[in-house]
């Protein structure tokens, strides 16, 4: 059968060859120094391929099947991943920075130390990912599915968790600053740390509660001892 990898945008042929399968024709491409960026990938099957170290940046591949393949340190930046099967995939080092994953299957995945930054990762499956260490500052999480998610020492400043399932999710050492936590039964069960705590207690004894009833005033009242505790954190924040 044969394949022809194709440039996105012109259509000029990059590499083709006759082979039984995309993951043959990707590592011929490879070994022929092929340039993948800009590529057109999409649907193609990908499972188990070894794409360590590539430059596959604004290449397209939506619809992708991309199971269990070795991404670690893989340039994806700018490319399109909407749709993507990358169930306990590998992309641990991967530069994922601007990548559109919108609904993309990412459980199980292995996403230690990536860039994410301004990702958009809306209704993406993340269930059980690993992503220790992972920076996802100002990245879309908007109905992101977090089950199980190891966010330990994350970078979320700036992040959109509108709509996120955080449920079970490990946010211990997480940094969520100027992010928003979504307040739905979604982020019950959450793991978090003493910072993330001071911090939510620091912006509820700083609301104006004075048109409210006296149960919430005299709850608010007992938090009163805790109101300054996240001033240790941010130096920039006012003690009251």
């Amino acid at each position: 059968m044969k394949f022809e990898i194709k440039h996105r945008y012109s259509g000029e042929i990059i590499f083709s060859c006759d082979t039984e399968s995309w993951k043959i024709a990707i590592i011929l491409a490879l070994q022929a120094r092929a340039d993948l960026r800009n590529t057109d990938l999409r649907n193609a099957d990908l499972r188990n391929t070894d794409l360590r170290n590539t430059d596959l940046r604004n290449t397209d591949l939506r619809n992708a099947d991309l199971t269990n393949a070795d991404l670690r340190n893989t340039v994806l930046r700018n490319t399109d991943l909407r749709n993507t099967d990358l169930t306990n995939a590998v992309l641990t080092g991967a530069d994922l920075r601007n990548t559109d994953l919108r609904n993309a299957d990412l459980t199980n995945a292995d996403l230690r130390n990536t860039d994410l930054r301004n990702a958009d990762l809306t209704n993406t499956d993340l269930t059980n990912a690993v992503l220790t260490g992972a920076d996802l500052r100002n990245t879309d999480l908007r109905n992101t599915v977090l089950t199980g998610a190891d966010l330990r020492n994350t970078d979320l400043t700036g992040a959109v968790l509108t709509g996120a399932v955080l449920t079970g999710a490990d946010l211990t050492g997480a940094d969520l600053d100027f992010s928003s936590w979504p307040l739905h039964c979604g982020s019950f069960k959450a793991k978090v740390n003493d910072r993330l705590v001071w911090q939510l207690i620091c912006h509820l004894t700083r609301l104006d509660i004075s048109g409210c009833s006296i149960k919430v005033k005299l709850a608010i009242e007992k938090l009163d001892d805790y109101k300054n505790e996240f001033c240790e954190y941010r130096s920039d924040v006012t003690p009251i």
